[in-house]
């Protein structure tokens, strides 16, 4: 069985959750998405990121589930 890994920035701070939203889209998710062959988890995450809102400095990590 082949196994896609996937990704996603989890974020809520101040009462507050980050969300996108692609456009003309009704639904809003976290940013994330599939890991690429030999990219490992923060790097996929860092690139997914750049993708869907543009910017990846502050970002704070305090853990993560694996």
């Amino acid at each position: 069985m082949h196994t896609i890994k996937t990704v996603a920035y989890l974020l809520i701070e101040n009462k507050n959750l980050l969300l996108v939203r692609a456009r003309n889209k009704i639904a809003f998710y976290m940013p994330g998405g599939k890991q690429d062959p030999g990219e490992n988890s923060v790097t996929a995450l860092i690139r997914e990121i750049k993708e869907e809102i543009g910017i990846v400095k502050n970002l704070k990590n305090k853990g993560y589930i694996d």
